[in-house]
């Protein structure tokens, strides 16, 4: 059911990081497929709202805010400011894809909103039918706080019209392959050791390093980190890899359907193999990885060797990888943490080459529920803003 001349308006995190701008477009996208618009007004989450946009935003029937790790500890009023004129926002707010911020690590169990957060979490459940969720994890989370009216969808990143009900490609020989290199420099010494053994399991393939916040200091990224980009670039270069920059926008993340395999830290390097059914293994820097790869089961493992005791364990998905990682994260004597966790991800990978990548059979089935989710979910905010028009 789509409304006729529903208007909306659109909060976008889409910053500097290519998934973010990835988010934004796949969400326009599937709100055109779904409800329609008349007309959207996209304006970004990140700055508190001038008069003028307040006075658009007024005139619309609805703000959705698009997808990303919204829901972290200070989700009001750090991560989204806008929500500081809450009181003067006329229309619904309905949060579409939302996740967890994925802190503290791998342990959604423990996290919390503060107690200010909550309130504005609440307010805004509290004028809409359903919310959507990115992953399996953070609709626990929520229901956690008391928050019931949310349906997992998966990431709007995930949904491909095109793709529905079709396989994962088998590459017989891998030519091609891609590296998602990490955000946070914790893990840099940890990706070069990567690339290392790629390299060297893979001699002669083509290989890509990609980049997804860019690869130098900006307003957006700190001296120290522009430096030990800097750095990495350096050593990525050095062993041979093609460097890609892929920040400011979505289109280069089309690199990715050139590749037989994607191996490395990015969610939306992962996200947007999945939509394209290329065989895909994740790193997880945080819980957000986590997330994604629970949510569609798909292969990947801590970034950080650590096993897995979820307050959502009893989900019969998230059992099956609290077994996976701790079969191959078992500790190994002679090797640190970041050797081990190469050798981890390396090993599944070899496996699911072997197996003809038997692993990604269900996950085409896993991401038409997601689907059929998103589609209840546009079901109720469409019939919500249809009684609203008539009232």
């Amino acid at each position: 059911m789509n409304i006729m001349g529903v208007r909306l308006a659109l909060a976008s995190g889409a910053l500097k990081n290519a998934g973010d701008f990835l988010i934004t477009h796949k969400c326009e996208e599937l709100i055109k497929h779904y409800m329609n618009p008349e007309e959207t007004l996209v304006f970004k989450r990140d700055k508190t709202l001038a008069n003028e946009t307040l006075k658009e935003i007024n005139q619309m029937d609805a703000i959705i805010i698009c997808g990303g790790p919204g829901y972290g500890k200070h989700f009001y009023p750090h991560i989204y400011p806008f929500l500081q004129a809450y009181d003067k926002i006329k229309p619904p707010i309905i949060p579409f894809g939302l996740g967890w911020s994925g802190r503290p690590r791998y342990k959604p169990e423990k996290f919390k909103f503060t107690q200010e957060s909550l309130t504005y979490i609440r307010k805004i459940h509290d004028r809409i039918p359903f919310s959507s969720t990115r992953d399996e994890i953070t609709r626990q989370i929520l229901l956690k706080h008391g928050i019931d009216n949310v349906i997992n969808t998966g990431c709007p990143t995930l949904i491909n019209f095109e793709k529905q009900g079709e396989e994962f490609r088998k590459p017989e020989k891998i030519e091609k392959i891609a590296v998602s290199m990490p955000q946070s420099p914790g893990y840099h010494n940890q990706s070069i050791l990567l690339l290392k053994e790629i390299k060297e399991m893979f001699p002669e393939a083509e290989k890509i390093a990609t980049f997804h916040r860019g690869t130098s200091t900006d307003k957006y990224t700190t001296k120290y980190e522009g430096k030990a980009l800097h750095t990495l670039v350096s050593k990525t270069t050095k062993l041979g890899y093609q460097v890609e920059d892929l920040s400011y926008g979505y289109e280069k993340l089309d690199i990715y359907k050139e590749m037989d395999i994607h191996v490395g830290y990015r969610v939306h390097a992962h996200a947007h193999c999945i939509n394209n059914r290329i065989p895909t293994f994740l790193l997880w820097e945080d819980g957000r990885g986590m997330g994604m790869t629970l949510n569609t089961g798909t292969p990947g493992i801590p970034a950080q060797a650590s096993k897995m005791r979820l307050a959502v364990e009893r989900i019969p998905i998230i059992q099956r990888y609290n077994i996976i990682t701790e079969k191959y994260l078992e500790k190994i004597p002679f090797m640190n943490k970041d050797k081990q966790t190469v050798h981890a991800i390396m090993k599944i990978m070899k496996e699911e080459i072997e197996s003809g990548f038997k692993g990604f059979q269900r996950v085409p089935s896993r991401l038409q529920s997601l689907q059929e989710e998103m589609e209840r979910y546009f079901s109720e905010i469409n019939a919500q803003l249809t009684n609203l028009s008539r009232t």
